[in-house]
Parts: C-alpha cells; structure tokens; sequence
C-alpha cells in the first residue's frame, strides 16, 4: 500500500512515517519532562517503592552480584524511583521470578523481556547502578521504544482500514496524548500490548493471517485481554465459512475454514494457558521450592485457573461487583472515555446499521479484501476484480440510514443531487463509504463493544481509560469527530481538553504515587 504525504502532496509514505515516529518520541519526551517537574514540584505520596527485600533464596533469577560494591549508588536510586505502582510487581518479577501467588496476575512477556536486556545487553552497568537500577532502565526503554512503533503501526492500520490521511493523522495524534499516556512511559504492559495489537491487526487486514496469530499469541503474553484477538480469526471463519457453504455449497473448504480460524485462535491464547499452567507447577505442589501452601483452593478445582483466582480472591475482579455508592467517582473518572467508546459505537450504528447488527454479514465484496474475507478459490474474487478495475460498488444497507446520514455521506463524497433523498433509493445514489464509518472497521467496533462491557461491568472500572486506550476505533472516532461541532459544541477543543488534562495530571498523580486511574 503506497501512502501518500499528510498533506496530500504527492510524497510518499517517508515523511508521514517520519512524522508519525517523531510526533511519538516528542510524546514520550515530554511525558519524561513532566516527571521530573512534578518530581521537583511535588513529593511522593508514599517513597515504600524504593524498598527491595532480598529474592527468596533459590527464586534469584537475576545475575549475581553485591549491591554493596555499587559505585554510583544515588544514581541508581534515582533511577529506582521511576518504579510506582504496578512496576514493582514488574521490576520484582523481572529480579525474583514469581514469588508469590498473587504476582500471577502481572504476565510474563515484559518482565522476561526486560530481564534478557538487563542480563545480557545492559549487564555492565550493574556494578555502576545496580542491578535493580539496570532492571529499571530497561523496563523503561521497552515500553517507550514499544509505544513509538506502536504509534507507527496504528497509522498503519488506520490508513487501511479508513483510507483517509487527515483522518489517519489526528488519530496518531490522539494516540500520542491519549488519557493513558502516562502508562505508556512507565513500566507497565500498555506499550508493550499496543505494540503486538496493531503490529497484528496490520498483519491480519493485509491477509497475512497465521503471522497475526503469532503477534497476537504474544499479546496474551502480555496481558489477558490478548485473547480477545481471538475473535478476528472467528469473525473471518464467520464470513468465509458463509460464503463457501451457503453461497457457494462447497461445504469441505467450509470446514476447512472454520478449522483454520480454531487453530489460529489456539495459537493466540496458547502463551496464557502456558502461563496458567505454570503457576500450576509453581505454586500447588509440584515444583521444588514451592512458596505457597500446601493446598491452594483453585489448585482442586476442575479447571485450576490461576489467574482468575488471583483476580478474584485478592483484587475482587468480577461480575457487577464494582457497582457500590462507594464507587461512584471511580465511575465519574472513567466516564469520560466510557462516554467516548459508547458514542463511537452510537454512530457507527446510526450510520452502518445494518452492517453492524448484521456483524458485516452485508459487507460489499470491495471490501472483503479488506477484512481478509477472501476465501481461497472464490467466486468472489471475479467481483472483487471488477471492482478493482473501476465498476461502482453500492454498499448494502444504506436504505436503512436516515436522509440526512445520506445526505452527508453525499456531501463528503462530492455526490450532487436535485432531488430528495429517498431511503429506498440511497444505495443506487452512493457507491461506497469511507473514513471512519468504512466497512473494514466493523470488526474493530465489535471488539470495542465487547471491550466496553468487560471495563463497564467486570473489571475495577477506573482501568477502563488504560484498558481501552489500545482499541482503534476510539482514535477513529474522536478523529472523525473533531472535523464537526454538534450542535455548536466545539467537539475538536473538547476534546484535546479531556485528552491533554488527563496527559498532564496523569503525569503529576502517578509519578508521585497518587491514585490516578
């Protein structure tokens, strides 16, 4: 895919890959610049971070060595200090292994990654720092080089998906200053996560499904919510196996199909039940050195599910239990991204209804190579042809948009009329649908939906800015939305407002170990 310049000059994809690495590491910079203003400005709320017991024993994982030799030691506590919140659980893991059972609830991929860098890349600087300190550094460039191409695959995705450059542009901007940001510069999974979640959607709507499955297979290494990358393979298993068995009666490719998408959906969760497994071996009776009791409670169960155990029992994660009085301004500081996700999937919904109820099941055949709905050896493909070669492709479903949906979608797309738009006739009078309400991004607003309910009802509710700060569509949207005001409301300066104060009190509230999402 060429991609033409930002500003529609005629460049090539070059500058606007420039741009979108240097708008990223601009990002990351000034995140590192409020730290350390708050830092001088304000003091930690709690300093108990900086304390680090020794390892149990046989757990030590990391390189030997005598913290006591350390030469430049207050560097290394100054470097020490960048670990608050959860990046203890991730620096302690990196350093000791899982100790204990409750660290099962952080996943192994940035840990070990910034273990393998601290012991084999950056090792001679222990003796300088310490080793904690040399931990800390490479935690801290993990997850700052994973957001910078995070940033760039995201642009990527986008400007295949929606085919619209200013579009693609503000999206990456949104992105770069999301309300989570400051998570992205911390030792934390987000980077990381983001990384493998458009590395992988890029791979899997340009077709290369199997390289997607493993990118994928390494976000459910990252994090839990990796599995629900599973759901691409389903949703094209949906549509291919329709095409082939309904369509066409060729029910073997049919199965074949489907079983393709099971086994891609296997490769996708297979490192957190490897993980799962794990926490089996290590923590009910089967590994030497075992820390733990004798006899767990989820060690007896049928399915011994460690992670759901630990969410459970020591983070009481689950079903509508976050509904309390008590928790009502958790709710207030995550509605502003709730809010943002609901009207996405509003106006998609208003614009695509069909398209989106019916779960793309409508989707015009230009489109299916877009959504990897290609089947191999497809009739299909004659379509596609001819709609690559010029013929005008109607979108089904637009009989059922309102006139005035129509009559913008006619406006953007330069579309002149007379007459009055009639919904029965609103698909003979536009031939495609682009930006945000594309026919490619359905699958996208499907995962957001499920996304939305599982921070909404499930999960600690005020996780719901980070958690889903790595969707696509909400950048989509809010990009789509800027271009308009509603109703007089300038929806541009509103937003940069939410997005830039979350940015900056993010940066003030979670260095100093303050509450903040």
């Amino acid at each position: 895919m060429r991609v033409e310049g930002r500003t529609g000059g005629g460049g090539g994809g070059g500058p606007v890959i420039r741009g979108v690495l240097k708008r990223a590491t601009f990002s990351r910079l000034l995140v590192a610049g409020l730290f350390l203003l708050w830092r001088i400005l304000a003091s930690p709320y709690d300093t108990s971070a900086t304390l680090n017991p020794p390892c149990l024993g046989p757990n030590r994982v990391f390189g030997a060595g005598n913290e006591t030799s350390v030469k430049w030691k207050n560097v290394g506590a100054a470097i020490e200090n960048l670990v608050v919140w959860d990046a203890v659980y991730y620096i302690r893991i990196a350093e000791c292994g899982y100790e204990y059972e409750q660290t099962h609830a952080f996943f192994p991929a940035l840990p070990l990654l910034t273990r393998f860098l601290a012991n084999n890349v950056f090792i001679s600087l222990a003796p300088l720092v310490g080793h904690r300190a040399v931990l800390t550094m490479c935690g801290l460039l993990v997850t700052n080089v994973a957001f910078v191409f995070a940033a760039l695959y995201l642009y990527k995705v986008t400007m295949y998906v929606v085919e619209e450059e200013d579009l693609a542009w503000r999206a990456v901007c949104l992105f770069c200053f999301n309300p989570a940001s400051v998570f992205y510069s911390a030792i934390y999974s987000e980077s990381l996560f983001a990384l493998c979640s458009f590395a992988g959607l890029w791979q899997f709507v340009t077709g290369k499904t199997w390289t997607a499955a493993l990118i994928f297979g390494l976000s459910s290494g990252v994090r839990s919510n990796g599995v629900l990358h599973a759901g691409f393979f389903l949703f094209q298993a949906m549509h291919c196996a329709y095409e082939a068995a309904i369509k066409q009666g060729r029910y073997l490719i049919a199965v074949l199909t489907v079983f393709k998408a099971i086994s891609q959906s296997l490769v996708t969760i297979i490192p957190m039940v490897l993980f799962q497994g794990y926490g089996y071996y290590r923590h009910c009776g089967l590994s030497e050195g075992r820390t733990g009791e004798l006899d767990r409670p989820w060690c007896n169960a049928r399915i011994p599910y460690l992670y759901g155990f630990v969410q459970d029992y020591y983070w009481n994660v689950g079903f509508l239990r976050y509904f309390q009085v008590k928790q009502i301004p958790n709710f207030l500081l995550a509605s502003p991204v709730l809010i943002l996700a609901i009207a996405a999937l509003s106006a998609y919904g208003r614009f695509q209804p069909r398209l989106l109820f019916l779960l793309g099941f409508n989707t015009p055949p230009s489109q299916w190579r877009k959504l990897a709905l290609l089947p191999d050896n497809s009739v299909a493909k004659k379509q596609v042809n001819k709609d690559e070669l010029g013929e005008p492709t109607r979108l089904p479903g637009l009989s059922a948009l309102a006139p005035d949906a129509v009559q913008e979608l006619r406006h953007r797309r330069g579309i002149k009329t007379n007459t009055k738009v009639e919904n029965t006739c609103a698909e003979d009078n536009v031939d495609s649908v682009g930006g945000f309400y594309s026919p490619a991004a359905v699958c996208f607003l499907v995962q957001l939906a499920a996304m939305v309910f599982v921070a909404t009802c499930i999960m600690h509710v005020q996780v719901a800015t980070r958690f889903l700060s790595v969707s696509p569509p909400i950048y989509w949207y809010a990009a789509h939305a800027m271009k308009d005001s509603v109703k007089g409301l300038p929806i541009g300066r509103i937003t940069w407002t939410y997005y830039l104060s979350f940015f900056g009190l993010g940066s003030l509230l979670f260095f100093n170990f303050y509450p903040f999402t």
